[in-house]
């Protein structure tokens, strides 16, 4: 009797938790009582697992293709666009207006020897965002005959045993010619990673020329590299300084994973774009997805409103999470195979906020 009596004491204290994973919800349960078996819901998460986010990823991009009247993903390479740098940095200075102070435009001057030109950063750019930067040569002679040159910089790392491209442009002929100095746009992220881990680098300039056949094809010739003899070449850069936005009452929530999941909430997803299928888009880089999740439950009864929401929560009246104001993006893609590119202006599928009715 008394060894029954213990069984019985403590099924009835016995508390009993297990995880329920339903339609990407992650539900927890609660057993009290082994009387009453009273059941208590005490999260309520959306699960944010690779699966949830490529599938995420494949529904957003049909919907952009259909924006972009495209049915396919056109097969191109956004490393095919070398020299798109102007356009690019269009898109970047409007998206990153509310992220970002432009202080002003400077200038480092390098130091040619050999085959190389030595740069030593100055120490005010540290803790700053780089970008739109460009290597300007006052005199670059070449002696050699062709119709198309293709100049590349590269940052020479491990003592000149590896070489990373960071920056290149072509020029015609008729171009170099009339050009008093050449200008090389470096890569915005290839930037940025010299300038914040790098005090001192050496660069190395390239060229390959391009003839036309008797086909009218252009045919490439061996790669040349240049030695800098007049002048001093220097790098240009824009100095912006890095700042937090205000975060206003109204600014819309995002989701941050926890308990509070459950409320309508912005939920956000990055993609780099540089693979398939996405790397028709050249412009931008990354793209930040963002939607409306979450339940627009109330759980505040006591106010003046308490019968407004507790009506509202009815199942047949229950509110909803939506949308109420969209992004708006510059797309650079390709529209066809062949690397015709154009800009569109998303305006409706990147959200901004989120509310409930």
């Amino acid at each position: 009797m008394k060894f029954h009596a213990m069984r019985k004491s403590f099924f009835t204290r016995l508390i009993i938790v297990f995880l329920f994973i339903h339609n990407d919800l992650v539900v927890s349960f609660l057993f009290l009582n082994s009387k009453n078996y009273s059941l208590f819901l005490l999260k309520y998460v959306p699960a944010t697992s690779e699966r949830d986010k490529e599938m995420f990823e494949d529904e957003f991009l049909k919907r952009l293709l259909n924006e972009l009247d495209l049915t396919t993903p056109p097969k191109v390479n956004r490393n095919d666009f070398p020299i798109l740098d102007d356009y690019l940095d269009i898109y970047e200075e409007s998206s990153m207006l509310e992220k970002k102070i432009l202080e002003g435009t400077s200038l480092t001057i390098g130091n040619p020897f050999e085959e190389r030109i030595h740069f030593r950063m100055p120490s005010s750019i540290y803790n700053k965002i780089i970008e739109n930067g460009k290597l300007v040569i006052p005199s670059l002679i070449i002696n050699f005959d062709y119709d198309v040159i293709d100049i590349q910089i590269f940052h020479i790392l491990e003592n000149g045993t590896y070489r990373k491209i960071i920056g290149d442009r072509k020029y015609t002929f008729e171009e170099m010619s009339k050009a008093g100095e050449i200008e090389i746009s470096i890569y915005n992220d290839e930037l940025s990673r010299l300038t914040s881990i790098f005090i001192e680098f050496d660069l190395e300039i390239s060229g390959t020329p391009y003839k036309y056949n008797n086909d009218n094809y252009l045919l490439p010739s061996e790669e040349i590299l240049f030695k800098i003899t007049n002048g001093n070449p220097y790098i240009t850069y824009s100095l912006f300084t890095k700042y937090k936005e205000r975060k206003v009452r109204s600014e819309q929530n995002t989701c941050d994973k926890t308990i509070n999941d459950g409320s309508c909430c912005l939920q956000s997803f990055k993609f780099d774009v540089s693979k398939p299928p996405w790397n028709f888009i050249i412009s931008p880089s990354v793209l930040e997805i963002k939607s409306c999740i979450g339940s627009c439950v109330k759980n505040d009864r006591a106010t003046a409103n308490s019968n407004f929401i507790r009506y509202s929560e009815e199942t047949q009246h229950k509110t909803c999470c939506y949308v109420s104001e969209y992004e708006i993006i510059k797309v650079l893609y390709a529209t066809d195979n062949l690397g015709t590119l154009q800009f569109k202006n998303i305006t409706n599928l990147i959200a901004k906020t989120c509310s409930c009715y």
